[in-house]
């Protein structure tokens, strides 16, 4: 399946940028997969480079078959999101990957100064744990079914997952809209 299933829900989804932007670049992720830190810095910078023209979502797809603290980091995070925290503690486990633990999980939630007995308590809401098995049925219902995998104005993108090949995907995009709707920007 080449299109998304699932388009992006201001109320429902983690994003960063301008809600309206013409690139709408969706990361069905694992907050413990080596694939998806590694590319984290590429996506960085692709949202420094193309500013408010994108606005980039995540979307929790853990995989802990493969990755032990998977569906943990997914819980710490969406718990952060509780506190307006979630982009904080997404960075904090991708930027600390080769330490990642239990343990980890918690002097994350310390060091970006959460309300502990508050994220304590929202790790164990049936509300978090349903955000996660929400974005990961998405996934599911969209053909995702290994991390990272990322939608770029609602079809899948399968190239290299790479700043390069990321940015003129959307370089791309936007000539086309362009050239269909000149007066848009």
């Amino acid at each position: 399946m080449n299109m998304l299933t699932h388009p992006f829900n201001i109320q429902r989804d983690h994003f960063s940028g301008y809600a309206g932007a013409e690139i709408e670049f969706i990361q069905y992720g694992d907050l413990h997969c080596s694939f998806c830190a590694n590319v984290y810095t590429e996506i960085k910078l692709l949202q420094e480079i193309m500013g408010s023209r994108m606005k980039f979502i995540y979307r929790h797809f853990p995989l802990p078959h493969r990755n032990p603290l998977a569906l943990e980091a997914a819980i710490a995070a969406e718990s952060a999101a509780l506190q307006q925290k979630f982009w904080y503690m997404h960075d904090i486990i991708f930027e600390n990957q080769e330490r990642l633990s239990r343990n980890a999980l918690v002097e994350f939630a310390k060091e970006i100064e959460l309300d502990m007995d508050r994220y304590e308590m929202c790790r164990e809401d049936q509300k978090v744990f349903r955000k996660v098995t929400t974005d990961f049925e998405s996934g599911v219902k969209s053909g995702i079914a290994a991390t990272p995998a990322f939608y770029i104005n609602g079809h899948r993108y399968n190239g290299k997952a790479d700043f390069e090949n990321f940015y003129k995907t959307c370089r791309y995009l936007i000539a086309v809209r362009q050239l269909h709707f000149p007066d848009q920007h």
